[in-house]
């Protein structure tokens, strides 16, 4: 989220963790069953409206099938969203301080 609002964008969070009974681990739900953020832009090119996956950096081909074989998604973007997906992984020189980085692709 820091990292959305440091380009400009607001943004909050849109998944949910639900408390099943009987259930020891909470079931964590996307929004139209891909989306963790809700992040509007107002840059140059206009207003954009996005929903963002996040994932680490090594799971975003499982992610991008995932997002791929929700059929909310391709309603998502006929209706003039745009969906990001975000992979994060720690990387740096070798013996030297790791630091997150991010590949974002837009779908």
């Amino acid at each position: 989220m820091k990292w959305l609002r440091d380009k400009g964008f607001i943004v909050c969070r849109v998944e949910q963790r639900l408390h099943m009974p009987k259930s020891p681990f909470p079931i964590t739900k996307d929004a139209f069953g891909f989306g963790d953020l809700l992040a509007a832009d107002g840059g140059d090119c206009g207003n954009r409206i996005y929903l963002v996956q996040v994932t680490s950096r090594g799971n975003m081909s499982a992610r991008r099938a995932k997002i791929g074989a929700e059929p909310l998604a391709a309603q998502w973007k006929l209706r003039g969203g745009r969906i990001l997906l975000q992979g994060w992984s720690k990387k740096g020189p070798r013996g030297k301080r790791k630091t997150w980085q991010i590949e974002q692709v837009e779908l």
